[in-house]
């Protein structure tokens, strides 16, 4: 049996973000054991306090709800794009939320406090999001449930041997 994590996962607002940067503000959402792979929100004018209000739908397959470590998060980052093309984007500030958290509530809504970079007040620039998460089992029938010899259980049995051919098929293949 294999299980998925299914997220909803809504980008509301950021705050305490300085005026001054220039560009453009996004969000880019780091997927749980894929460092790699990442979303990004829109892009939106850099300003003190930006709004989003996207969601976002994360399937997860490679999740396994009972085997989930600390290290397994959801990833959160502030960047800012400048408007020279192909320059990038700068990283202003990320966080993390354990799996573990979102699993044990049926919702998270919360401000998160970004590390590395501070505000123009000198408070901590903050992110708020909001998260439900669900693991569903998915399993997969094997040919004695499916009540015939088939491997995949494509016959109807209608046709009397029609597994016992579909196998010998198979074989004749392979030899």
């Amino acid at each position: 049996m294999s299980t998925t994590l299914s997220c909803e996962v809504r980008i509301k607002e950021a705050k305490n973000v300085s005026s001054n940067l220039g560009g453009s503000l996004f969000v880019r959402i780091r997927l749980p054991r894929h460092k790699t792979e990442s979303l990004n929100t829109r892009q939106i004018p850099s300003r003190n306090d930006p709004i989003w209000d996207e969601t976002f739908s994360l399937e997860c397959p490679q999740i396994d709800d009972t085997r989930i470590t600390a290290s397994d998060t959801l990833g959160f980052e502030l960047r800012r794009r400048s408007a020279v093309p192909f320059s990038g984007s700068k990283l202003l500030g990320s966080a993390e939320i354990p799996l573990e958290r979102i699993l044990s509530s049926s919702m998270v809504d919360t401000w998160l406090s970004l590390n590395s970079r501070r505000g123009g007040a000198g408070e901590a620039v903050k992110l708020k999001v909001e998260i439900s998460a669900t693991c569903r089992a998915e399993t997969k029938k094997r040919a004695r449930e499916y009540g015939c010899a088939c491997r995949d259980g494509r016959c109807d049995n209608s046709y009397g041997s029609a597994c016992d051919d579909y196998d010998v098929f198979a074989l004749q293949l392979v030899c």
